[in-house]
């Protein structure tokens, strides 16, 4: 029995020591391991890891994080799980910490790994009564929980939500999550995506209920233009961005691939480093490798190779290539066959075939080019998605010739974004200059030039000649380019004797103009099998400067000299400019006279625009100088033979371009400011002049950029402009990014002439038809055998437009471009209420004034019309011509107007247009801030005051 008491007496103090008196709990490893929140306003908070001592209190101990003040003790029971009512005492705006104590000891608590993933953001928020309660880890994993009053979070910068599902079905996406707001900012509640780096954006559908929100994406309906898009709540004109919290809501959603007018796109949703949705939206490609082809039975031609793409196995019928024409949107469709290369999952052999007859146009007139695609079933579209392949091969391969009138080649090619299209086309040249020189009376140009695919192995095989033509007469100097011996061979072909050298004097062509100044483009011709055939003449590699020269010399005459300069083309073409300048204007042209005459602290302005115009920004500056500030300095350059000339002398300071004032002032101006490149107004080339080198060179813009690339990247000029003026801050960027200028350079002004467009309104009841130019028509027979010409007549004369005109007693007024106006005879109009307009004939701003509508393709005068509230509606029937060398902004953010892309369809909204009284469309007026920073009558003045300041 003593035995049996000392054993009960030792277990006893055994047990005390390890279950009371011990003083080491090990608490570093407790943490929470789950938390749920009621709307009922319980906070359960489940522990783990909490040492399991019999008798020993365990406490929650919650503590307000401003004054530190305890505000609730709660019990933690057996099951270590604690029960927080939170309308006893949390119910107050603030933060607040959570301990654990135990006996003596007591810790901050934390939240364990999975559960610290979970809480994010406004992940596990509820509203109670009327305050948001936000559980959320600090930075030390310690947990927490915030309260804030609703009411006083409306004047706060955030908009408390959070996303639960990000869900894609059929190629539409709906995203769904709640929001912790008052009634009145959820019951205008809108759901927005904004193009980055663009004011662009879009309203999206929205519904909402309660606190719960659902936002609807169907990016076929939408088309969102390529680049990165962000997604924001926006309610009572602030907006919030999104904010995932779950990553794996985007990391299990898979991109969506959905139609757009032309080609299928790819978007894929991704967070960004702040835990925001954005979108990337690119072209749907799919990859080609190990292409061939080839031609059999002299028609057909085979392609065959492998596809790698995982999008081929979720297909749900059959595909097809589809070859898409450019333009006019016609569609050819073969079967492409399809096989599983074994052991590489996604890749698959291809092969396709098809008759070039069925792809070549009747009677072999029209040239044109087409787009090949992967048409695909997906879900509940048919997808075309672009095939993307690099293989210089491949055009050589396919290509077959056809001998008719005329000799036409076609085949498929990859493009310069490595992307396959097709050609239907007449033979190509292959040239380039290896050397030219000027040398007093002399011209050498030595290089090679041949016909693509057309061998030349014996030296009288082929008829080449050098041309030289002059730009404005297109008169011409013609002599024989005779083949030198190159040995050279490109893709299988011989081309033997395509080397050239050619000696002239200059004196046999210079007298095809009698202009002071001129151009002359020297080009390839061929003769071959009746066929003639030219190119202009250039360099395959050029470092190209719009304000230099490649060679220059000087001919002397008995009253002038001449100065020849050898300069380039944007794309490498080399031409001859020639400026006659009179003996006595030649002592302005040396440093010694612009170091002499410097007019120190004097401003001397010379403006201008091109050379025969004055009503286009530069005008208008100069306008605002003259009568704002009579006393300064300022002078206008224009040709005297000018239509404009007699709207602008009255002003004063008017130069005659080429007489002696002109080359006196342009020696000592101080600055050079134009509408256009500044050495249209100049007497003589740029570089001649040390005050053009050394002055202030503003660029007033002849229009809005963003549309097509433009040639004035600071890159391309050794005097780049000091003073690029824009119209808006999303212009100003594109500057910056896209044109090389450093921010300093880029000021935010406004067009000068815009400051007439507010002063009267007309009511008129007219349309204005003003189209811009194509740049690849290089003279008339070229411009009269164009698409271009043939739409814009076919337009002018379509029955249906003179019902409308004579209906409802409209006038529609041309205003050919003026590299148009030359031909536009041969519009052939007699209609009393159409009206082609010759240059000088009417200003552009008085067109723009007396009329109510406009009818244009691409032109920025466009801008103008906007700027006036007036509508837009543009006809893109070469849209994929157009803009073959890229666009600098998506069309929506500078298209602020209808667009048409057929003849029926442009009509129609002519029609709609008259019948609404030709009012502007809300929806194209409500985007007028990606154009338009200031809609005022001070654009000149901030220009003024941007050049003082310089």
């Amino acid at each position: 029995m003593e035995l049996l008491k000392s054993a009960l007496a030792f277990f006893n103090i055994f047990w005390w020591k390890e279950n009371v008196e011990g003083t080491s709990l090990n608490l570093e490893n407790v943490n929470i391991e789950n938390i749920i929140l009621y709307e009922k306003g319980e906070l359960h908070i489940q522990l783990a890891n909490l040492p399991n001592k019999i008798n020993v209190k365990k406490e929650l101990i919650i503590t307000n994080m401003n004054n530190e003040e305890t505000v609730q003790k709660i019990n933690i029971d057996s099951e270590s799980e604690a029960v927080v009512n939170l309308k006893d005492s949390l119910l107050h705006s603030g933060k607040y910490a959570f301990y654990l104590v135990v006996e003596q000891e007591k810790i901050r608590l934390s939240l364990d790994q999975a559960l610290h993933n979970q809480i994010k953001g406004w992940s596990h928020a509820k509203e109670i009564s009327d305050f948001l309660v936000v559980p959320y880890t600090t930075i030390k994993n310690n947990f927490s929980v915030k309260v804030i009053d609703m009411c006083e979070h409306n004047s706060s910068n955030t908009l408390p939500h959070v996303v639960e599902s990000l869900d894609k079905v059929n190629g539409k996406v709906t995203i769904k999550g709640k929001v912790f707001a008052e009634k009145h900012l959820k019951d205008n509640l809108e759901f927005i995506v904004k193009r980055r780096g663009s004011k662009l954006s879009y309203q999206l559908p929205l519904v909402i209920k309660h606190n719960k929100w659902e936002g609807h994406i169907d990016f076929s309906n939408w088309e969102p233009s390529k680049g990165i898009w962000d997604y924001y709540l926006k309610t009572e004109n602030k907006k919030y961005r999104i904010q995932i919290e779950n990553d794996q809501l985007i990391n299990n959603t898979k991109g969506s691939i959905f139609p757009s007018r032309r080609e299928s796109r790819w978007n894929k949703f991704y967070i960004t480093r702040n835990g925001k949705l954005s979108s990337k939206i690119q072209s749907a490609t799919i990859k080609m490798k190990s292409v061939e082809a080839k031609v059999f039975n002299d028609w057909k031609v085979k392609c065959w190779g492998v596809l790698k793409s995982s999008i081929i196995g979720a297909k749900t019928g059959d595909v097809e290539v589809l070859i898409l024409r450019r333009n006019i949107y016609e569609e050819f469709v073969v079967p492409l066959k399809l096989e599983p290369k074994s052991g590489n999952e996604d890749v698959y052999k291809f092969e396709f075939e098809l008759n070039y007859k069925d792809l070549i146009p009747s009677e072999h007139k029209e040239i044109y080019r087409g787009d090949v695609f992967l048409r695909i079933p997906l879900e509940n579209d048919k997808q075309k998605i672009r095939f993307q392949l690099e293989n210089d091969e491949l055009a050589y391969q396919s290509r077959i010739t056809i001998e008719d009138d005329k000799i036409f080649q076609i085949y498929f090619y990859s493009t310069i974004n490595q992307q396959l299209s097709i050609a239907f086309k007449d033979l190509s040249i292959e040239r380039n200059v290896t050397n030219i020189q000027l040398s007093h009376e002399s011209l050498k140009i030595e290089g090679y030039a041949y016909l693509d695919t057309v061998e030349w192995v014996e030296k009288e095989g082929v008829l080449r000649y050098l041309v030289i033509r002059e730009r404005e007469s297109e008169r011409e100097y013609v002599t024989p380019l005779e083949g030198i011996q190159n040995n050279l061979e490109s893709h299988g072909y011989r081309y033997t004797y395509s080397g050239f050298s050619c000696e002239l004097n200059v004196n046999e062509f210079l007298d095809l103009s009698n202009e002071e100044k001129k151009i002359f483009d020297l080009y390839v011709r061929f003769r071959y099998k009746g066929n003639i055939k030219e190119r202009r003449v250039g360099q395959k590699e050029f470092n190209y400067f719009k304000d230099d020269i490649i060679d220059r010399t000087v001919l002397t005459k008995t009253s002038f000299n001449e100065i020849l300069y050898l300069t380039y083309t944007p794309s490498g073409n080399i031409k001859i400019e020639i400026n006659r300048i009179p003996l006595e204007a030649i002592p302005y042209l040396t440093k010694s006279y612009w170091e002499e005459n410097r007019s120190g602290h004097e401003d001397i302005w010379l403006i201008g625009e091109r050379p025969d115009t004055a009503q286009d920004t530069g005008y208008h500056f100069f306008k605002y100088c003259r009568e704002n500030f009579p006393d300064m300095k300022v002078y206008y350059a224009i040709d005297s033979q000018s239509g404009d000339l007699e709207n602008i002398e009255y002003l004063g300071n008017v130069l005659h371009i080429g007489t002696l004032e002109h080359y006196k002032i342009s020696a000592t101006a101080t600055a050079f400011i134009g509408s256009h490149d500044l050495e249209y107004f100049l007497p003589a080339k740029a570089v001649e002049f040390e005050s053009f080198k050394n002055g202030k060179r503003v660029f007033l813009q002849h229009g809005v950029l963003g549309r097509k690339n433009v040639e004035y990247h600071k890159d391309y000029y050794k005097y780049p402009f000091d003073l690029f003026c824009v119209s808006s801050l999303s212009e100003k960027n594109l500057v910056i990014k896209k044109l090389g200028y450093d921010k300093e350079d880029v000021k935010v002004t406004g067009l000068t002439r815009f400051d007439n467009l507010l002063k009267q309104k007309n009511n008129n009841y007219s349309i204005l038809f003003i189209p811009t130019w194509r740049d690849w028509l290089l003279n008339e027979e070229q411009f009269l055998e164009s698409d271009y010409f043939g739409r814009y007549k076919s337009f002018l004369k379509n029955p249906n437009l003179h019902k409308l005109l004579d209906e409802y007693n409209v006038e529609l007024n041309c205003y050919p471009h003026y590299r148009m106006q030359p031909f536009i005879d041969h519009f052939d109009i007699t209609r009393e209420n159409i009206k082609v307009i010759k240059l000088g004939e009417k200003s552009v701003q008085d067109l723009l004034l007396e009329s109510n509508f406009m009818i244009t393709d691409y032109s920025s005068v466009s801008f103008d019309y906007h700027y006036m509230e007036k509508p837009v509606v543009f006809y893109h029937f070469d849209r994929e011509s157009f803009f073959r060398n890229g666009i600098l902004r998506p069309v929506e953010e500078t298209f602020l107007g209808d667009i048409c892309f057929t003849e029926d369809s442009l009509i129609q909204k002519v029609q709609s247009y008259i019948e609404n009284g030709f009012k502007e469309r809300e929806i194209f007026t409500r985007k007028k801030d990606l154009i338009f920073n200031n809609i005022d009558s001070n654009n000149c003045e901030r220009v003024y005051n941007e050049i003082k300041q310089f």
